[in-house]
């Protein structure tokens, strides 16, 4: 938060859908087939890394917080994954990409083998790596601004 002549200001950035993050959906269609049930349906109001991802719900509750002039503008664009130095394989990018994101989450959830689900994300970003000689997805955020 930073305090002006004019009052606080507010200023983050949230992951827009998760349908709009490539990193995301590409995990998820790459682990469905080792799943054991159907991928759940997160609720739109659950916490974790995709809370914000409603500019509707992020603009109701920093209003309700006494907050205005609430913006959420849309980025979207290439994210460099951890790819750039030599020493990072495909499984060492897929073992980070399925402890930080849902579909290592979810798997282990329904006990599905961890290295079958590094093992299936490797072999798609390796896939990637080969084609493009760096691993880059299409994500999105909102860059969210408020006044006080």
């Amino acid at each position: 938060m930073i305090l002006d002549a004019v009052g606080p200001r507010l200023s983050f950035a949230a992951w827009a859908p998760m349908e709009r993050n490539q990193w995301i959906a590409e995990s998820l269609e790459v682990v469905r087939p080792l799943l054991k049930a159907p991928l759940p349906t997160p609720a739109p109001d659950a916490p974790g890394a995709f809370a914000f991802s409603d500019p509707e719900r992020v603009q109701r509750i920093l209003n309700a917080a006494g907050w205005r002039d609430v913006e959420c503008e849309l980025w979207e664009g290439p994210l460099g994954l951890p790819a750039k130095m030599p020493e990072e394989t495909p499984e060492e990018i897929a073992r980070f990409l399925s402890a930080i994101g849902p579909a290592g989450r979810i798997a282990t959830k329904q006990g599905v083998d961890p290295d079958a689900v590094v093992n299936a994300l490797a072999e798609r970003y390796r896939a990637n790596l080969e084609r493009d000689g760096e691993l880059v997805v299409q994500g999105a955020s909102w860059i969210v601004t408020a006044r006080g």
